[in-house]
């Protein structure tokens, strides 16, 4: 008689490729937002800490993480004297890793 596989939370796994997620309409990652809304103006505010831009009236509202924003962000657990956070995956960065060096450089 053969062993059926165990199914539950303890069930081994094994490696997968690391792929980025599928697209979902209606957003776009940091490395073509940028250049592939037309006159998008970007704006930060200080009091919530966050990056949003707007293409004027009756347009687009976008939100976002820039560089301004994650080095606001990594302040506050540096003054803390904690070592580090927590960050969604970074597949929307800019091919040239605008993001993650901005995340990089604030957590030194």
């Amino acid at each position: 008689m053969r062993r059926q596989p165990t199914r539950d939370l303890r069930s081994p796994s094994s490696p997968t490729a690391p792929t980025a997620p599928p697209p979902i309409p209606g957003t776009r990652g940091y490395g073509n937002l940028l250049t592939s809304v037309p006159g998008l103006t970007v704006y930060h505010n200080q009091q919530s800490v966050a990056t949003y831009g707007y293409t004027g009236a009756g347009g687009q509202w976008w939100t976002f993480d820039d560089p301004w924003s994650i080095g606001q962000k990594t302040a506050y657990p540096r003054s803390k004297g904690l070592l580090g956070g927590m960050i969604w995956e970074m597949s929307g960065d800019a091919p040239n890793g605008t993001l993650i060096t901005a995340l990089d450089n604030g957590l030194k």
